[in-house]
């Protein structure tokens, strides 16, 4: 496991990925044992060793070879990719200025429909829809590794949108 995982994050690396850009996430390793009937003890089966590598990739172009070199590295799961942006600020900024416009026309309207005066805002929450992070490659123990000539994935990026909800409870004025 740690000769072909240590392979394929050098052929990350030399995929121009930075190693800042790199994180394992997961390495697990165990005895698997199995139950004898004849000798009434448990055996040693070997061992199971995983290891689960996060590959942030900053150049959208470098997607489809990346998962590729995972897929001929051994690679025995990978999911992926998840769209984020580093510093979502501004984007977090632009959609709750958005949410909060929208809450003050729908409190207008029922200001309008039901005749209510409104009166200070007296609580206020937000929450965002967040997606779900990283690309990973996981590389697992024991297995049979057949090669073929392979075309890498074609990646769809695609467009992503922040949602950003707001609750403002007001005050109700006679």
């Amino acid at each position: 496991n740690s000769v072909d995982m240590n392979a394929m994050i050098d052929k990350i690396k030399a995929a121009c990925i930075a190693p800042e850009d790199l994180q394992t996430k997961n390495y697990s390793a165990y005895e698997k044992t199995e139950w004898n009937l004849q000798t009434q003890k448990s055996e040693n089966e070997g061992w199971v060793v995983s290891q689960s590598l996060d590959v942030k990739i900053r150049d959208m172009q470098k997607i489809s070879s990346i998962i590729e070199i995972a897929g001929q590295s051994g690679s025995t799961a990978i999911s992926g990719p998840v769209f984020t942006v580093d510093d979502d600020r501004a984007y977090e900024a632009t959609a709750r200025t958005k949410a909060i416009a929208d809450a003050q026309r729908k409190i207008e309207e029922l200001q309008k429909t039901f005749g209510m005066k409104i009166g200070s805002v007296i609580g206020y929450g937000e929450w965002r829809e967040d997606p779900m992070p990283g690309f990973s490659s996981e590389k697992g123990g024991g297995g049979m590794m057949i090669e073929t000539a392979v075309t890498p994935p074609t990646i769809a990026t695609g467009t992503q949108e922040l949602k950003m909800h707001v609750n403002i409870t007001y005050l109700l004025v006679e």
